[in-house]
């Protein structure tokens, strides 16, 4: 029974001691959170910065028919928009990846980025970029941008992609 009391009358002495523990900030605390929010504010990326980053993304990809290398008029008008951007920004190297869906071996898709890349970067000369900033890889089927087996998948990944 003492021990019972005991620990009842400890227990309420540690909780009586925590909740004199609880304060309100002080004006230093509420300005240490103020300058916290500060350095999130700061830290935060500005609008247009998270628009050239979608871009580089969404907007730097042209896609390409089965087994073609072959520009359609939409790759060619994003590629004209990639051209203007490239010209203005003046970056100092251009990578063009060709990618491929999974279809056909490693080696045939292989070539197949090659061909689509290089299709990409003749089209970028053409309107006025730079030839010797502008390198061609290819991935093949190496890196899908889905990996999913169906046919709205390979369309995906029939792709060439502009990084700058």
């Amino acid at each position: 029974m003492f021990k019972k009391l005991s620990l009842s009358v400890a227990s309420l002495a540690v909780l009586t001691a925590c909740s004199a523990c609880t304060t309100m900030p002080s004006d230093g605390a509420a300005d240490g959170q103020a300058a916290v929010e500060k350095a999130a504010a700061v830290a935060t990326p500005s609008a247009s910065e998270l628009e050239k980053v979608a871009a580089m993304y969404t907007g730097n990809k042209v896609h390409f028919g089965f087994d073609s290398a072959a520009l359609s008029p939409e790759s060619q008008a994003r590629l004209k928009a990639i051209a203007t951007r490239i010209k203005s920004e003046n970056p100092a190297q251009v990578i063009v990846e060709g990618h491929c869906d999974e279809r056909g071996t490693r080696e045939y898709n292989l070539a197949l980025g090659d061909r689509r890349a290089v299709s990409a970067k003749k089209y970028l000369v053409g309107l006025g970029v730079d030839s010797s900033k502008i390198k061609t890889i290819s991935y093949g089927k190496e890196r899908p941008l889905d990996a999913a087996h169906n046919p709205k998948a390979w369309e995906q990944n029939r792709r060439a992609v502009v990084k700058f």
